[in-house]
C-alpha cells in the first residue's frame, strides 16, 4: 500500500509521521506551483488592467475582446440618462441598444440669409456613406457629458475650438434609424442633444477630420430645407432637426 493509502485507510506504520509530513510538504508544493503558474498571474493583470482603466480618459478607443478597436458607450434611458450599464459602439449599432448623441449646427448669417455648414460624410463611414449630414455630430462616450463632447467632436472634425457658452441648446429629441450598410444590419436608437452655433468662416478654412468628412459646404437654411424635403441630394439630416434650429435664429 502507498503511502497516501495508508494514511486514508488508517495504517499506522512506525514512518506515518515522516509520512504524514511528506504529504503536507506535497501539498504545499502543490499549493505553491497553483499560486505561480495561475494566481499569481491572474492578480498581475487584474492590477495591469486596472491601471490602464485609471489612465483612460472619456472617449478613449479600446481593443474588444474581438481583437478591433471601438468606443465605449454609455447605455441610456428615455431620457438620456445612463443606466449604469455600457455597451461597444458597433454592438450598440447591431443590436439597437440605446445610447447618447450630439449634434451641432454651425451657421452663419450671409447677405441677409442664414446659412447651415454641411459636412459630407466620407465613404468609409459605416452609416450613410457620402451624405451630406449635421455640420458636427458624434456618439458620446461612457463617462463624457453632452456638451464636452460636442466641444470635443467640433475640434477633431473640423478643427474649431469653441467654449460651452458658444453653443445654444436648440433642444432633445429621441431617434431611431433602422437601415442596411455594407450589408450589414443596423438599427441606431439615440437620445440627442441638438446644438446652434454661430461662426462665420469660408469652408475652406475648415481643417476636417479626413478619416470622417470628405468636404464641408454652406448652403441656405431655406434651401437645405428644400433638398431635404425633395430628397435632391444624398442626406441623412432630420427636418425636425431644422425646425428646432429656426426657433433659435433669433439667438445672434
Amino acid at each position: 500500500m502507498n503511502t497516501l493509502g495508508m494514511v486514508l485507510s488508517g495504517s499506522t506504520p512506525a514512518n506515518t509521521g515522516s509520512s504524514t509530513m511528506f504529504i503536507v510538504v506535497y501539498i504545499l508544493i502543490f499549493a505553491a506551483i497553483i499560486y505561480f503558474m495561475m494566481i499569481r498571474p491572474q492578480k498581475k493583470q487584474k492590477a495591469k488592467t486596472e491601471e490602464m482603466h485609471n489612465q483612460m480618459e472619456p472617449g478613449d478607443n479600446i481593443m474588444t475582446t474581438s481583437g478591433f478597436y471601438g468606443t465605449i458607450l454609455d447605455i441610456v434611458d428615455d431620457n438620456g440618462i445612463p443606466t449604469g450599464k455600457t455597451v461597444e459602439r458597433k454592438t450598440a449599432h447591431r443590436e439597437g441598444i440605446q445610447h447618447r448623441t450630439a449634434h451641432l449646427w454651425i451657421a452663419r448669417k450671409k447677405c441677409g440669409n442664414i446659412e447651415l455648414l454641411l459636412q459630407k460624410r466620407c465613404m468609409e463611414k459605416d452609416s450613410f456613406p457620402g451624405c451630406y449630414d449635421i455640420s458636427s455630430a458624434g456618439h458620446i462616450p461612457a463617462g463624457m457629458d453632452y456638451v464636452p463632447s460636442a466641444l470635443r467632436e467640433l475640434r477633431e472634425e473640423l478643427g474649431v475650438t469653441a467654449k460651452e457658452e458658444d453653443l445654444i441648446f436648440c433642444g432633445k429629441k429621441r431617434v431611431t434609424v433602422t437601415s442596411e450598410f455594407h450589408e450589414h444590419p443596423y438599427t441606431d436608437r439615440q437620445v440627442c442633444n441638438v446644438y446652434l452655433m454661430w461662426l462665420d468662416r469660408e469652408a475652406e478654412d475648415f481643417v476636417v477630420q479626413k478619416e470622417e468628412i470628405d468636404s464641408v459646404m454652406w448652403m441656405e437654411y431655406q434651401a437645405c430645407r428644400k433638398v431635404v424635403i425633395e430628397n435632391t441630394i444624398p442626406n441623412c439630416i432630420d427636418i425636425e432637426e431644422l425646425d428646432m434650429l429656426e426657433e433659435h435664429f433669433h439667438d445672434i
